[in-house]
């Protein structure tokens, strides 16, 4: 279903670049979202803010500011050059919690739906001087579109989060979950969160998925966390969260109804639903460097995690985290080795 409000749904819509970061047109994303906001279904536009270095805020972006729809959308992802490559960088394109903070504050509040966060992008929730009960959430996703959120290639990660409960990666409840058509019925939130890393080496009860409601597609995701205290990967009760080709590392993988494991998951504890993808560790055979601060979340040529994956293509899943086509077989992982390795990033 296409959301038919302002331009015409077979036009092609313009692509507006803007330029965030220091000594950028827009030193922050606050500014460019009070620059920018507005229907982007009449404007009949994309609007794309390219992230140069560090910023230090909290973002956000709500769905009365931009009435998102399947074509006309925003986009928040690196200058290109800027981007991960895959690894652990705090010299390229990073979005960076402010110092201090009290309970439950999200990194990101993404509300408009339909949007792309993106390929290449660094998400940094540590945050010193952190008080109270909660704790940080990483991207708090919601919105009123039928369009997708798709957040692609992004690498999130703590280690000295403060508050008694640990942080989330996406954090998703009743109260955001349902997107309004214009017709005024309502469609659950659809958001597919593909070749992510989510690195989280501190935290009590860090859940990397909070998700009490909606429809969520999560593939070729590497997500680590510690194996003490009480963490979980995936954590919700929804009917409607699908989940394949992840590699999983913590304490505890799934806890919650309605998760339906992926075949094709691997785990380095036993709970991975296919047994020959249980006790996968998380060392350096399978990933190129696993060293705190410097991590290089590549497979090597060796890995287990190579061409044990399925075929997602049809699911949207066609590029890696690097923006590599991927080839089947699929590889498990944000990284896509089975074809090679060639240097390219495309934008949304």
């Amino acid at each position: 279903m296409l959301f038919r409000s302002g331009a015409d749904e077979y036009t092609v819509p313009t692509v507006v670049d803007s330029h965030v970061g220091s000594g950028q047109t827009y030193t922050t994303l606050a500014d460019w979202v009070t620059a920018k906001k507005g229907n982007l279904a009449i404007r009949d536009t994309v609007e794309r803010a390219l992230i140069h270095g560090t910023i230090i805020e909290r973002v956000f972006i709500n769905e009365e500011d931009w009435g998102c729809n399947n074509k006309n959308y925003l986009v928040i992802m690196p200058t290109p050059g800027q981007e991960h490559d895959g690894k652990w960088r705090t010299d390229r394109a990073r979005i960076k919690m402010p110092i201090g903070g009290v309970g439950d504050d999200p990194l990101i509040i993404l509300k408009a739906g339909g949007s792309r966060l993106g390929r290449g992008l660094v998400l940094d929730a540590d945050s010193a001087g952190y008080s109270g009960f909660g704790s940080v959430r990483g991207i708090q996703v919601g919105g009123e579109s039928p369009a997708p959120l798709i957040i692609d290639g992004v690498i999130f990660r703590t280690t000295s989060i403060r508050g008694y409960w640990g942080p989330s990666f996406i954090y998703s409840d009743g109260l955001v979950n349902y997107n309004k058509q214009i017709d005024g019925s309502y469609l659950k939130q659809h958001a597919i969160i593909k070749n992510c890393v989510i690195s989280m080496l501190n935290g009590n009860y860090a859940q990397m998925f909070t998700i009490s409601a909606g429809n969520f597609k999560i593939y070729n995701n590497v997500g680590v966390g510690k194996l003490t205290d009480n963490p979980y990967i995936l954590y919700g009760g929804t009917l409607e969260t699908i989940e394949e080709n992840n590699y999983w590392r913590c304490k505890t993988i799934y806890n919650g109804v309605g998760i339906v494991k992926g075949t094709h998951t691997a785990t380095e504890n036993t709970e991975a639903a296919t047994s020959s993808l249980r006790n996968i560790p998380y060392n350096t055979a399978n990933f190129v460097n696993i060293t705190p601060n410097t991590e290089d979340w590549h497979l090597p040529s060796g890995s287990y995690l190579i061409g044990r994956g399925v075929n997602l293509i049809a699911q949207g899943v066609t590029k890696d985290f690097e923006g590599q086509t991927r080839q089947i077989p699929f590889d498990i992982g944000a990284d896509g080795l089975s074809g090679g390795r060639r240097k390219l990033f495309v934008f949304f």
